[in-house]
């Protein structure tokens, strides 16, 4: 019984220290969602807490902004992506050349 309670509560910290370090990022997608997305972005825009990621990978994450080309097409993608990304690394498993690529570990930084 005594193991179960030292279990509960080394869970309960990491699941609190891994939530205060979370950070919240604007989410959209221009080629889903319309151009929206490729304007700075504002304060009633979608925003999604990265940390809901965290239990299921184990990973710390940050924002991330960039553009990429579908055809004669340029689409704006903000989201969450893991902190060890870098957008050469991104730019290398993507299908799709990046620019203008930014990732930031602020809240909302990928908003501009």
């Amino acid at each position: 019984m005594a193991a179960m309670k030292v279990l509960l509560f080394v869970t309960v910290v990491v699941s609190a220290i891994a939530y205060t370090q979370a950070v919240k990022c604007y989410a959209c997608d221009s080629k889903v969602g319309g151009k929206t997305c490729s304007k700075a972005q504002s304060e009633d825009s979608n925003v999604i807490d990265c940390s809901r990621w965290t239990p299921l990978t184990g990973q710390e994450y940050a924002c991330v902004r960039y553009e990429y080309k579908i055809g004669k097409e340029t689409n704006t993608l903000r989201s969450c992506v893991e902190k060890s990304k870098s957008c050469l690394r991104m730019e290398q498993e993507s299908q799709f050349p990046l620019k203008n690529c930014k990732v930031c570990d602020k809240d909302k930084c990928n908003g501009h």
